[in-house]
């Protein structure tokens, strides 16, 4: 039902009856709203994740990119999906950690704005992880994020 009401805002965006600033206004209310009710406790949620995080990218929302990730990495689901998220999730790190890195460090103010509230004691998790366990290096954070998948296997 969530991927069907997202399909139609698309639809309602692309047809012309909404501007993009409506459209994303709106995605961010359903998508925001599917993983409270069903993101973590359905396996087959998988998709709603995956059009949440691809929905943030093209917003250029970094901060919240790396937190959909890292909170799906963690998030049990059916089939491979797990595995897909976690390849995902790695090639985003792979491509933009560095601009991950600069935004959750720039102004924790100004990437913390655009965190749902319900969001905001797991970013502060993510972010103090990243610059003080991991010191903003890549591959250590990259490996941790791989060892979380395997240590739910």
């Amino acid at each position: 039902m969530w991927m069907a009401y997202a399909e139609l805002i698309d639809h309602l965006e692309t047809s012309g009856v909404w501007t993009q600033a409506e459209k994303d206004t709106k995605m961010k209310q359903v998508l925001d709203k599917a993983l409270e009710s069903v993101g973590q406790s359905h396996m087959d949620s998988a998709p709603l994740w995956i059009k949440y995080i691809d929905f943030e990218i093209t917003r250029n929302n970094l901060a919240m990119v790396n937190l959909l990730c890292y909170i799906a990495v963690q998030t049990p689901f059916n089939g491979d999906m797990s595995k897909k998220i976690l390849d995902k999730y790695e090639k985003i790190l792979k491509t933009l950690f560095e601009s991950i890195f600069k935004e959750i460090t720039q102004s924790s103010q100004q990437s913390n704005s655009s965190i749902p509230d319900r969001f905001k004691e797991q970013q502060t998790t993510v972010v103090t992880m990243i610059t003080e366990q991991f010191k903003g290096e890549k591959e250590p954070f990259i490996e941790h994020v791989k060892n979380m998948l395997h240590a739910e296997s």
